[in-house]
């Protein structure tokens, strides 16, 4: 029993020694100056001046300029492929061949038809010039009075026979040559051709497999210039237009840049994410070479500049609240000023009015500032932030 309370002892005063040590680490700064009594050593650099480079990020997907699937029109078993994955082809080149000795056979077939219907046209012809000769002769005869009406009549029938049967023959003749064009157009469906100049991107097919219409053999892709295709905020798209440069970077290839140019900007909003397009061209290069279709990319656009803005060092920024934060020195204390929305350009934060042109914010030293706190400037400021360059 008394082994117990003594456990019990050790707890407590095990528990409250915790607390002590834990309160004494975790004091609020402004405590802990009080404490130490002194005021806290500071580098800071001045508010200043410098042109602004405004621009919107968008994340998209990286696409090919054109992309097309060759899809087999006609069914059966590959007898030629001609082409690798990855090779470059150029407009209508020949990819691979589908049999088709039974549609070659039907070509033959519709050919012989339409010779048929030649002739059949042409013994129509001969007929209407006989009858018609004819019809001359008893026309003659009828105004002579030398032959009787009926005998007349019989012979202008003969001629409506034959024009109709001239008629006749150039329709089936015009049938045929329908027939031996899609004959025709059958065996070359069996040829697999290539619909634009790029690069072979998928091959699904080898010799002896089965051509399908429903899983394409081949995709083609022009990686002549690559495509960012990007969603948009509503209230930035107003601000984007053509021929806007941007930036693109890539995790896949780290600490690269590539340059690429606003093609096309969407006119409107998706209705069920309330966000617009836009589309950004990059030429390929020896850099851009290393981008590849369907890659996500990240793009800082250009969309103007704002000259004298008023700028501080982005190391000055202090978040906290979910607000950003710089530390002002002012007479020998610091004191927070919360930023509306600071935009980061490189190494620098520009501002809107919160700060005059001049004033010092602290650079180093402000993890262990509050506001109030007393300090001592270790380092005097250049003057001026650093400014970028061009």
């Amino acid at each position: 029993m008394k082994f117990a309370r003594w456990l019990t002892l050790v707890a407590v005063v095990g528990g409250l020694g915790a607390l002590v040590a834990w309160r004494l680490t975790h004091r609020d700064p402004q405590d802990r100056q009080s404490s130490s009594n002194g005021p806290v050593a500071v580098s800071v650099a001045a508010v200043t001046r410098a042109t602004a480079h405004e621009a919107v990020t968008v994340t998209g997907v990286v696409r090919p300029h054109r992309e097309a699937e060759v899809v087999a029109k006609v069914q059966g078993r590959v007898t030629q492929v001609l082409v690798a994955l990855g090779e470059q082809v150029k407009v209508g080149q020949l990819l691979a061949v589908v049999e088709h000795e039974e549609l070659g056979w039907q070509a033959r077939q519709a050919q012989a038809a339409i010779e048929t219907a030649q002739a059949g046209l042409e013994s129509a012809r001969q007929n209407l010039e006989t009858v018609e000769t004819q019809f001359g002769r008893v026309k003659a005869l009828r105004e002579a009075e030398a032959i009787p009406q009926v005998e007349f009549e019989r012979t202008e029938a003969l001629v409506k026979g034959a024009r109709t049967g001239v008629k006749a023959a150039e329709a089936q003749l015009s049938t045929a040559r329908a027939a031996a064009g899609l004959a025709g157009q059958m065996v070359k469906n069996a040829e697999l051709r290539s619909p634009i100049a790029g690069v072979v991107s998928r091959k699904s097919v080898d010799v002896g497999g089965q051509a399908s219409q429903q899983v394409p053999p081949f995709q083609i892709q022009d990686l002549s210039t690559l495509r960012l295709e990007a969603p948009v905020a509503a209230q930035a798209l107003p601000r984007i237009r053509v021929g806007q440069t941007a930036e693109i970077t890539s995790e896949i290839v780290p600490g690269t840049v590539f340059s690429g140019t606003v093609s096309a900007v969407g006119p409107g909003l998706d209705p069920m994410a309330r966000r617009g397009t836009v589309e950004i061209d990059m030429p390929q290069g020896e850099g851009a070479a290393r981008l590849v279709p369907n890659q996500m990319v990240r793009a800082v656009i250009a969309v103007g500049q704002r000259p004298n803005a008023l700028a501080v060092p982005r190391a000055a920024l202090v978040q906290a609240g979910g607000a950003q934060h710089v530390f002002v020195v002012r007479g020998g204390k610091a004191q927070r000023i919360t930023l509306k929305a600071p935009s980061i350009d490189g190494d620098l934060a520009f501002i809107d009015d919160e700060l005059g042109e001049g004033e010092q914010v602290v650079v180093t030293g402000r993890d262990a500032l509050f506001d109030g706190a007393r300090v001592t400037v270790t380092e005097q400021p250049a003057g001026s932030v650093a400014r970028r360059k061009p």
